[in-house]
């Protein structure tokens, strides 16, 4: 009989089978472990083309995020520039307040007569796309808190007609205060708007909110009190940020 005629399906793995039979038996007898096998290969094969996909779509999202933001930066300039002349028309009318305090009431009704800043909306909805676009979470913040505070300015700016007679030297201090931080971190981002610099403000430059006043013949000689009281705001801001690091 021939000896090869078939094979014993204990035989070893390692040996070579010389025909059909012999073959069909080895099959037969590893064919859980070769479907493992299979099974094994297809499930590295899927998941490496699943992270490839993965990989290529987190590429063209954030190749189309950079799109975005720059289609938005390319619009801040104008935006930028209707905000600084909306704080300076906010502190020129405040500092006629100021200077009227203490003076003839006729001067101060004289001045509830006079036109009010209007909110430039429209430089405003400018940042929305920004704010989605940039990865930035600290110039983000940024952005936000002008907003807020242009926000809390045009409703200051309504009420200022009714109240500028009761709001006295401390409340007018706060709204300057308040329109000068809107010049500040409008000014602090028009380099960032020029593509003169790649990093974005992250923070209130209070330099430049006493920039603002100065422009405004808001001199700390002149307006001693008013410089004061925004240094004590501006210590208190660099006591807080260190707490909300921690």
């Amino acid at each position: 009989m021939n000896d090869m005629a078939g094979c014993s399906p204990a035989q070893g793995a390692w040996e070579l089978c010389t025909n059909l039979t012999c073959m069909i038996d080895w099959l037969d007898h590893w064919q859980t472990l070769v479907a493992g096998i299979a099974a094994v290969v297809a499930a590295v094969a899927s998941i490496h083309y699943l992270r490839r996909q993965i990989a290529q779509t987190a590429e063209m999202e954030e190749t189309r995020r950079k799109r975005r933001l720059a289609a938005a930066r390319s619009r801040l300039h104008l935006a930028l520039s209707d905000i600084v002349h909306y704080a300076e028309e906010c502190i020129a009318l405040l500092k006629q307040y100021l200077d009227a305090t203490g003076g003839p009431r006729t001067a101060m009704n004289a001045l509830a007569s006079l036109p009010r800043p209007v909110l430039p909306e429209q430089a405003v909805l400018v940042f929305e796309p920004v704010i989605e676009a940039t990865d930035d979470d600290e110039f983000a913040g940024v952005i936000t808190d002008m907003i807020s505070r242009m926000q809390v300015m045009s409703a200051r700016m309504g009420r200022l007609p009714a109240e500028g007679r009761r709001l006295g030297v401390p409340n007018l201090h706060s709204y300057l205060l308040n329109a000068a931080e809107i010049h500040a971190y409008a000014s602090s981002m028009f380099d960032y708007a020029r593509r003169e610099a790649q990093t974005p403000p992250h923070s209130l430059d209070w330099a430049l909110v006493r920039t603002a006043l100065n422009l405004s013949h808001l001199y700390p000689d002149a307006y001693e009190d008013l410089h004061a009281f925004v240094g004590r705001a501006a210590e208190r801001a660099e006591h807080q940020a260190p707490q909300e690091l921690a």
